[in-house]
């Protein structure tokens, strides 16, 4: 069989398959290639990327919403760009009720790299996709970190706050590992391990001042970090590797998952407090961290595709989400944690568990 690069996102909830090694625009994820044969029973939520030749426009349905074509009640979506003269850059999305299926040709793969507009790296839209099918199965993704004890520990807050580095000082202790960038909670109130995504690679910078951190640790990492330094977009240019928390700390433990008992949220101060929070004070602050990350409801391709599809309810979809989080916030205990920085996090949430 022909090989392809397959992502464990969470054993048994959600898989990503691709036959190209790295999508540009998603969160990392650890794509590894691997035989059809090799796969075990298929997850829950099951979203394949693709890169290959598309069919000239003149070949799709006639309804037309902006650069997009679609039938009404179709399972098929299609987009067309023109980027310059006679490239264009194109997208075929099916069975977003189902398991999606996103096929993007080399032209976009080649130039969708950054935001233009509404022209957006193929990724963005992957995990938009990869949402929504989560939340069509009775799952929540949560944009956080998260490791347990006897309990299962949630922390959340904006982007560059320090939840990886409160990770990895919990790992450290002896916690185990749950999620880092993404945690899948369910309507029992149970968290689920994400260890096919990681934001390790992302914060090597950060990595770098811890203690047993050094630059013979990873020799490669540090040399494309002092690229990005010192070239403008070389990112775009070189794949970041994957480094998933085993890679830093060989001793951590993977938690399939864990009931929620603690949420704390983070946020930046000059003093050092906590706050208890009411479950509805905590699901308004969990919600709006969410679409930092995750701002599917906002996503034009998706939005086109429930125009069309009556089986894939936006709306709905919106709506089951606040009713997991809901549920997962009335049944933990919820704080508001403010400090200047991860290490005063990290006691405060000690001394509250």
């Amino acid at each position: 069989m022909a090989a392809l690069y397959r992502c464990v996102i969470s054993p048994g909830i959600a898989e990503i398959y691709s036959n190209v090694g790295n999508v540009p625009g998603i969160f990392p994820i650890d794509l590894r290639r691997q035989q059809y044969a090799e796969s075990p029973a298929p997850a829950e939520v099951r979203v394949t990327f693709l890169v290959d030749d598309l069919p000239h426009r003149c070949l799709y349905p006639d309804v037309e919403f902006g650069n997009m074509r679609g039938e009404p009640g179709g399972n098929t979506l299609h987009y067309e760009r023109t980027l310059f003269g006679p490239i264009k850059a194109k997208m075929e999305v099916k069975e977003l009720h189902g398991h999606p299926i996103v096929t993007i040709n080399k032209t976009y793969y080649k130039f969708g790299k950054v935001r233009i507009g509404d022209f957006c790296p193929p990724g963005i839209h992957l995990q938009d996709i990869l949402v929504t099918s989560l939340i069509m199965q009775d799952y929540a993704p949560i944009f956080s970190v998260a490791f347990s004890g006897d309990d299962g520990i949630l922390v959340l807050g904006p982007p560059g706050v320090g939840k990886t580095t409160i990770l990895i000082e919990a790992i450290k202790r002896g916690f185990k590992f749950l999620g880092d960038d993404l945690v899948i909670a369910d309507r029992d109130g149970y968290l689920h391990a994400c260890p096919g995504i990681s934001t390790l690679a992302h914060e090597l910078k950060r990595m770098a001042k811890l203690r047993h951190y050094t630059k013979k640790t990873f020799p490669r990492e540090m040399a494309l970090c002092f690229l990005s330094d010192k070239i403008p977009l070389a990112g775009l240019f070189f794949k970041w590797p994957y480094l998933g928390i085993q890679s830093l700390i060989p001793q951590a433990q993977v938690q399939d998952k864990a009931k929620a008992r603690y949420i704390f949220i983070l946020a930046r101060g000059n003093n050092s407090h906590v706050e208890k929070l009411s479950p509805a004070e905590a699901l308004r602050l969990l919600i709006t961290i969410n679409r930092f990350e995750f701002p599917f409801p906002e996503n034009h391709v998706l939005l086109t595709y429930s125009l069309l599809n009556p089986q894939f309810n936006l709306s709905r979809l919106i709506f089951t989400e606040g009713e997991i989080l809901q549920e997962l916030t009335a049944s933990s205990a919820c704080f508001l944690c403010t400090a200047p920085d991860p290490d005063e996090h990290f006691s405060l949430i000690q001394q509250n568990i």
